[in-house]
């Protein structure tokens, strides 16, 4: 090979070792990338008196298996999960004034993103749905709600007017918005939650169910065990299944029908009683009633001779006593103390204090309608129970 063209070869193959080592280097020394923190959304929301839950999504490049931080600045808004790429967040509805709360997202050597959330005011009402209330009773009412627009949720609700007007009429959005709270002890998840596990075993209804709520023109919902002759308001607001408000009601008063004239009868009793056994401060007492009418309801009331006394003095007389008991108690303890026909009870416990020789126990009787009030003379009948 001529000695020109060997020296050719020598100095490309070296030139070409030379770019190579230049390249290696300059590698080697590129400065690392550092974590860039990006938001793919808005950093600024708009959140409705009812609160929500929301999403932000985010990207983080040039690192592996990193996930930014995610902070809120109020008890109102919560974080409940975060990701390498996106934070779950949840905003509690609004209680009183508008508001203003941020999260922040976060990673070492990185920019922090804020994304702010405007809770907004409570905006007025604008009627949609109507409602009418129908078959109308003493003690029950059933309240129809016209929903034409098939995308509302519609719950029916009857309360005392009293009620009403102090607690829902001055600011209904409001109550609406506690109401619907999962997290309020008054509110109406937490009804249904309870009613849940005290029937688990018995196929309970669903919230939904529970509560009628219905997207159907036409629900309706009647609604038992009111009370005689008293102002309610029958009302319609827009709750979701999952018990989420979306902001309307609409109202309409009512009153339930009187209660008929009591019909007085001519009732007298016969009585027998006796002692069984005593265990410390307890009698235990045999009590056989039969009334002069098998057919009609009638009271009865075994006690304590020094209790009913103490009772009577209280109320300025039997009569008195007898009243408030039922006007008070009639309610929860009709099965125990209203009865038709003969009656029997074996063994019925009284609490008693200070016996010698024997016990003395009073009985009180006198005929009752369904409605708790008196139709008859009230009889009284006192024993002188002897100790075994």
């Amino acid at each position: 090979m001529p000695m020109k063209k060997l020296v050719l070869l020598v100095s490309a193959f070296t030139a070409g070792l030379l770019s190579i080592g230049c390249s290696s280097d300059d590698s080697e020394n590129e400065p690392a990338l550092l974590p860039e923190l990006t938001i793919d959304g808005e950093t600024t929301i708009v959140v409705p008196y009812v609160g929500g839950s929301y999403t932000i999504r985010y990207t983080l490049e040039n690192v592996e298996n990193g996930r930014p931080y995610a902070d809120a600045s109020c008890d109102w808004i919560t974080v409940l999960s975060h990701t390498a790429t996106e934070a779950q967040i949840k905003v509690d509805p609004l209680i009183d004034a508008p508001r203003t709360g941020t999260v922040t997202l976060s990673y070492p050597e990185c920019n922090n993103i804020t994304v702010t959330f405007n809770q907004k005011e409570i905006e007025p009402f604008a009627q949609s749905i109507s409602l009418s209330v129908e078959q109308i009773t003493m003690n029950s009412a059933t309240v129809v709600v016209s929903n034409p627009y098939e995308d509302y949720w519609v719950c029916p609700r009857v309360e005392t007017k009293s009620f009403y007007d102090m607690q829902i009429a001055p600011d209904p959005a409001k109550w609406i918005a506690t109401y619907c709270n999962k997290n309020s002890s008054i509110g109406m998840f937490m009804s249904w939650r309870t009613y849940y596990y005290q029937n688990y075993a018995n196929n309970p209804k669903t919230f939904p169910d529970y509560y009628s709520i219905s997207k159907a023109d036409g629900n309706s919902h009647t609604f038992p065990n009111l009370q005689p002759d008293t102002e309610y308001v029958a009302f319609g607001m827009e709750v979701d299944p999952f018990c989420n408000a979306t902001g309307e009601i609409v109202s309409k008063g009512f009153t339930t029908e009187p209660l008929p004239p009591v019909e007085t009868i001519d009732l007298d009793f016969t009585v027998e009683a006796t002692l069984t056994s005593k265990s410390g401060d307890y009698c235990y007492i045999d009590l056989k009633v039969t009334p002069s009418n098998t057919t009609a309801p009638y009271f009865c009331q075994c006690l304590f001779k020094p209790n009913l006394d103490s009772s009577v003095n209280t109320w300025g007389g039997l009569q008195g006593y007898v009243e408030n008991y039922l006007d008070s108690y009639f309610s929860s303890t009709a099965a125990s103390v209203i009865h038709t026909g003969a009656w029997q009870s074996t063994d019925l416990r009284l609490y008693t204090w200070d016996l010698t020789d024997s016990c003395p126990v009073s009985i009180v009787l006198c005929g009752c309608d369904e409605f708790g009030r008196i139709t008859s003379q009230i009889v009284r009948k006192d024993f002188e129970l002897p100790i075994q």
